[in-house]
């Protein structure tokens, strides 16, 4: 894919911007994985729900956020059932490959 199709289909970023996000993204995902942050926020929200004193209004929008973000990293998994990859071969990067003990399998195969 070209750089300018990549703009394109982020809404018009520069290359700039495009990096910037990229870099954020890989660095999320290399330090959680994508189980690892949805499965991470999923027990946080229900931590927070479940505490005590726990104020809904006060903190509804951190929760939506929590469970947007929680939602977007289940459907890059997903994406990867989808697409028959593993979350190394269609992101680069091998935190959930470890973690699953895949090591630099790039393709799902079926058994």
């Amino acid at each position: 894919m070209e750089f300018t199709e990549i703009g394109e289909k982020l809404g018009g970023l520069t290359a700039d911007q495009a990096f910037e996000l990229a870099k954020f993204g890989k660095d999320v995902l290399s330090h959680t994985g994508i189980i690892g942050l949805s499965s991470g926020l999923q027990n946080l929200i229900k931590d927070i729900i479940n505490a005590e004193n726990w104020v809904f209004d006060q903190n509804r929008e951190i929760v939506e956020n929590l469970l947007h973000i929680s939602a977007i990293a289940d459907g890059l998994n997903e994406k990867c059932w989808g697409e028959r990859k593993t979350p190394f071969g269609l992101t680069g990067l091998r935190t959930d490959n470890d973690y699953l003990g895949l090591k630099e399998t790039t393709n799902i195969q079926a058994l």
